[in-house]
C-alpha cells in the first residue's frame, strides 16, 4: 500500500516536471473586462507569462485528476470489507501523500507567480495556491463535489488570466 501512496506523489510530481519540459498549449483567449484604459496588446505581454501559464495550467488540470482519483480511492477504501484498524491505516497513509502533493502543486503555482509575469496571472496563480490549500484543509466546511468542481476549473481560471 505504502508502494501505491508513493507512487501517486511520483505521479504528482512527474506531472509537475513534465509539464515544465513540454510545448506550452495555446490559453483561451480571455475575456476583456470592462476598463478605462485600452487594452494592452498581446505583443507587450511579458515574456515568461505565456509558459508560465502553460506550465500552471497543465500543473493544475493534473493535480486536479490525482486529487479527485484520491478521493475515489479513499471512498472504495472506506466502503472496503478490511477491518476498522486497517482502512484507517492506509487512509491516513494516502492522505498524508494526498496533503503533500497538494503543498507542491501550490507552492509551484507560488513560485511561478513570483516569476515575471502579468499581473493578472500573477494574481490567478496567487489565488490559485490559495484556493488549493483552502479546499484541502479538513477545517473548510466544504462539500467533496464543491472540492472536485472548484479544483477541476482551476486550470481554466488560470488560462482565462493569462494573454492570447
Amino acid at each position: 500500500m505504502r508502494r501505491a501512496a508513493v507512487s501517486l506523489t511520483a505521479l504528482a510530481l512527474a506531472v509537475g516536471a513534465t509539464a515544465c519540459e513540454s510545448t506550452p498549449v495555446a490559453a483561451p483567449p480571455a475575456t476583456p473586462t470592462p476598463t478605462t484604459a485600452a487594452p494592452r496588446p498581446a505583443a507587450a505581454a511579458r515574456p515568461a507569462t505565456a509558459a508560465v501559464c502553460a506550465e500552471a495550467v497543465q500543473i493544475s488540470d493534473a493535480g486536479a485528476k490525482v486529487y479527485s482519483r484520491t478521493l475515489d480511492e479513499l471512498y472504495v477504501l472506506a466502503r472496503s470489507d478490511l477491518d476498522q484498524a486497517t482502512i484507517d491505516a492506509r487512509s491516513a497513509e494516502k492522505e498524508r501523500v494526498l496533503d503533500e502533493a497538494v503543498g507542491v502543486w501550490a507552492d509551484r503555482l507560488t513560485t511561478l507567480a513570483r516569476l515575471d509575469v502579468d499581473p493578472p496571472a500573477r494574481t490567478a496563480l496567487l489565488q490559485g495556491a490559495s484556493t488549493i490549500k483552502h479546499v484541502n484543509d479538513p477545517a473548510t466546511p466544504i462539500s467533496v463535489g464543491e472540492v472536485r468542481t472548484t479544483l477541476e476549473r482551476m486550470g481554466g481560471t488560470i488560462a482565462a488570466s493569462c494573454p492570447a
